[in-house]
């Protein structure tokens, strides 16, 4: 899927948000995954303009609704307990992963997994897997 803008970036969040409560964002830095995430807060009534990258706070959470996670940083997998971010995924409804590693045991069954990629000013995104979507 080819996003042209910011504005459809959003809207592509948006969209998911109504169907998915977990998922997997992979690509470059700057291929759109916290405007995805922007998007994706606002279709849930809540500030979408509090949304930041959390690839050096290793994550952000969004009125105690959604753990925004990015585990750029991350080298072994002890430190998804050491920097709470396997209770930040357990205690939230809503649970997107920036770059994720070692995520698939603890991401359920209704995940999906998207690769953000750009060229220039035009990014597009892959629907990786959509396993099932959430009721």
């Amino acid at each position: 899927m080819i996003i042209n803008s910011p504005e459809a970036m959003e809207i592509f969040g948006k969209d998911l948000a109504q169907k998915h409560k977990n998922i997997l964002l992979n690509g470059e830095l700057a291929a759109g995954k916290t405007t995805f995430v922007r998007g994706f807060v606002q279709w849930l009534w809540l500030d979408h303009t509090q949304v930041s990258s959390p690839t050096y706070a290793y994550l952000n959470i969004y009125d105690q609704t959604v753990v925004h996670i990015d585990m750029y940083r991350l080298e072994q997998e002890n430190e998804l307990i050491e920097k709470w971010l396997l209770d930040a995924i357990m205690d939230h409804e809503y649970v997107l992963i920036e770059r994720p590693k070692r995520t698939e045991h603890y991401i359920d069954e209704t995940r999906m997994s998207l690769v953000f990629e750009k060229d220039g000013d035009i990014r597009s995104v892959i629907v990786n897997q959509a396993l099932q979507t959430s009721q």
